[in-house]
């Protein structure tokens, strides 16, 4: 082979390689453009969806923990009412304990300031109290505590009260001094019962005192105030020491009186 022969297979060789490298750089470029840029994606893109992740993550964190919160203030706010109803029911317990406590004590006052004036009523009528002027005052103090029945009694309550207390106070007004013969004693003597009964059933009403059979008469009383008011058994008024048995009347004969027509003050 010549030298000339040599050069020329030389430049073929070299010509076929150039095309082949040509030949792929094209393909590399058409893959490029069909599938997208991929080896030349810049670097912020990671950055920033690596950045949206954990934001996210914190936003979820902080959100979760507000949440979380206020649930709890929830229950914290559930629980401190139900705390305070609480407190406010005892504190109405205990209030209306004192209430009753003082009501209690209240109408027992009146009951027996009521009766006390009565028995003043009665013992002037037969001159044992030695005063034949009832005081000025006599009734003051069963008029002081009606005026503090009326803070707590009811109004029906309160009418019972003002109508035995009037019933006591004109009976006294109304009597003679040491003469129990007057017919009108008796009546009015009547009157305070009727009204006494009526205010202490009405006092055990509100007071809640347990009733039993209805139809007997309450406490303190033999009978109800339609029938006799005391027994024959008892004796029913008596005579002031020293004082002489003279009659007075047709009807009445100093101590032996009929005990149907006098009564016993109900003690």
């Amino acid at each position: 082979m010549s030298l000339g022969q040599l050069v020329e297979m030389l430049r073929f060789q070299r010509a076929i390689r150039l095309r082949g490298d040509v030949r792929n750089l094209h393909c590399i470029v058409s893959t490029a453009d069909h599938d997208g840029s991929v080896s030349t994606t810049p670097l912020w893109v990671p950055l920033v969806v690596a950045g949206i992740g954990v934001a996210g993550t914190l936003t979820a964190g902080i959100a979760g923990g507000l949440i979380t919160q206020r649930w709890a203030d929830n229950r914290e706010d559930k629980t401190w009412a139900r705390e305070r109803e609480r407190e406010r029911e005892r504190w109405a317990r205990e209030d209306e304990a004192r209430t009753f406590e003082h009501r209690r004590e209240v109408f027992e006052d009146f009951y027996q300031a009521v009766r006390a004036l009565a028995r003043r009523a009665y013992d002037h009528g037969y001159g044992f109290d030695g005063t034949p002027e009832l005081p000025f005052d006599w009734n003051a103090d069963a008029g002081a505590k009606l005026n503090r029945l009326g803070l707590y009694a009811d109004r029906r309550l309160a009418a019972a009260a003002a109508a035995a207390y009037n019933a006591a106070f004109w009976w006294g007004q109304h009597t003679k001094y040491d003469d129990p013969d007057d017919q009108e004693f008796y009546e009015r003597q009547q009157r305070f019962d009727d009204a006494e009964y009526e205010l202490l059933v009405l006092l055990r009403q509100a007071l809640s005192i347990p009733e039993g059979d209805l139809s007997l008469p309450v406490p303190g009383y033999s009978n109800t105030p339609e029938e006799t008011a005391v027994s024959e058994d008892k004796p029913l008024w008596r005579c002031r020491p020293g004082r002489s048995a003279r009659p007075r009347s047709s009807r009445f004969a100093g101590c032996s009186a009929k005990r149907s027509q006098v009564r016993k003050f109900r003690t």
